[in-house]
């Protein structure tokens, strides 16, 4: 069911793109669609999307520098491709062609410009939180995700974003703990 969904986002992204290239909105769906789509895809076409997925990221963001979602897709794609385990990443890059290069300093510098532009946005503050932990900056991490559990809801995926924020500040508790 998803799957089809993220196809048929996929195709409206796609014609929004062609309708109006130059509006920063139809790329940046379109690499909302393609990465989540890439989660169904194997081999060389998860790879394909993967690398479109942060192009039209770019592309929202050079278009419309306060596009906030666009740099937290980028932030994600980074830290995802950084986190890719080292096996199944070096037998893409064989097979498949190198992967555009990746970083968690890159990662945390999109969130933050996407946290600058859309404070009160609850999936920025949660990804950076995540992002923080990933690079071993626990104590910051939880800071960051303490403060998402104090916001008020302002959108329908809140919830799920703080059950995401509860579930990492229970592992980052117990790091910090040991």
């Amino acid at each position: 069911m998803q799957e089809r969904l993220y196809i048929e986002a996929e195709q409206l992204a796609r014609m929004a793109v062609r309708l109006s290239p130059e509006d920063s909105k139809g790329h940046l769906y379109l690499s909302v669609a393609v990465g989540k789509l890439a989660l169904y895809e194997g081999g060389r076409r998860k790879v394909e999307l993967s690398k479109e997925t942060k192009a039209e990221a770019e592309r929202a963001v050079a278009l419309n520098p306060n596009e906030d979602f666009g740099y937290h897709v980028l932030a994600i794609w980074h830290r995802e491709v950084v986190e890719l385990n080292w096996l199944l990443r070096t037998f893409s890059e064989l097979v498949y062609g190198k992967f555009p290069t990746a970083s968690l300093e890159s990662a945390l510098a999109n969130l933050r410009r996407a946290v600058d532009l859309a404070p009160d946005i609850i999936p920025h503050r949660v990804e950076l939180g995540i992002t923080l932990a990933s690079a071993g900056r626990w104590a910051e991490a939880k800071t960051e995700l303490e403060r998402v559990l104090r916001m008020p809801q302002t959108w329908a995926t809140n919830e799920y974003y703080w059950k995401l924020a509860r579930r990492k500040l229970e592992d980052l508790n117990a790091q910090l703990n040991h």
